[in-house]
């Protein structure tokens, strides 16, 4: 059984070199997960991809470089993210490391399931696009913060790829 994480605070952990995912749930149970940069690199390309438009929004952004119109919803997901004070860690149930992700993709939504050694799901996470971009964009601060290699982030995900989007195609 999975434990459905209802808020998380994501990490990078310099004496760890790795991501630390705290999560809570909604009764207040909470978990440590540990994310490396190996599993990152197979997950982050599937969630980015899952971020491409839809035929309906391609209609919409045809006038638009797609770079463009991926920049702006990035800054907008980004600009709207509420601070919220971090998920303590001092009393997690449990800390381990993901050593597998089963991934659900669809336009409303991905839910990313964490598994351990065994194959077992043991923590899950559901984001829409919006809070999708958010977490990419707090998981991309931490790959920054590590130096690890950039190549497979695309330049929309950067906060100073600064998006000029006509305003005139939504009227």
């Amino acid at each position: 059984m999975s434990l459905a994480l209802e808020r998380i605070t994501t990490q990078y952990i310099e004496a760890e070199d790795r991501i630390r995912l705290s999560g809570s749930t909604s009764d207040g149970r909470s978990q440590v997960l540990w994310l490396t940069q190996r599993l990152l690199l197979r997950l982050l390309p599937r969630l980015l991809d899952a971020l491409q438009p839809s035929a309906a929004t391609t209609r919409v952004a045809t006038q638009q470089p797609q770079d463009e119109w991926q920049s702006w919803l990035q800054a907008a997901a980004r600009d709207s993210l509420q601070q919220q004070a971090p998920v303590p860690t001092e009393n997690a149930q449990a800390i381990w490391l993901v050593h597998a992700i089963n991934l659900s993709l669809s336009r409303e939504a991905v839910r990313v399931a964490f598994c351990d050694e065994t194959g077992q799901e043991r923590a899950e996470l559901t984001m829409n696009p919006t809070v999708l971009r958010q977490w990419l964009s707090i998981v991309y601060e931490g790959w920054r913060k590590a130096e690890w290699p950039a190549t497979l982030w695309p330049a929309w995900i950067r906060p100073d790829a600064s998006p000029v989007v006509d305003k005139s195609l939504w009227h």
